[in-house]
């Protein structure tokens, strides 16, 4: 049964992400604010990078690990929040008696 459980939750966890890439591609093609803060993001990485290549090695790669794991944190908390969505969702119909 674990084997057969974390296929499914692979899965759905590749799903889950392609629907989140899916929407937010579409809602920034929409919304210039999103434009907006994604050009900033790229801009501010790129600083922060020359500022971490200039960096002792040790420090560069501590720096690198922490913006690695908080990405990746931020990438479950995302899947965590669009599950709950979906759960809310549900409730929300049987409450108001559409399901």
């Amino acid at each position: 049964m674990g084997k057969t459980t974390t296929t499914y939750e692979s899965l759905a966890k590749d799903f889950i992400s392609e629907l989140l890439e899916y929407n937010f591609q579409q809602e920034k093609e929409c919304n210039p604010d999103i434009k907006m803060l994604q050009k900033r993001i790229v801009e501010l990485s790129c600083k922060v990078h020359k500022i971490i290549s200039n960096l002792e090695k040790e420090d560069k790669k501590l720096i690198e690990k922490y913006l690695d794991e908080k990405q990746v944190l931020a990438g479950e908390y995302y899947h965590i929040s669009y599950i709950h969505g979906f759960g809310d969702c549900i409730r929300l119909l049987k409450r108001v008696k559409i399901m």
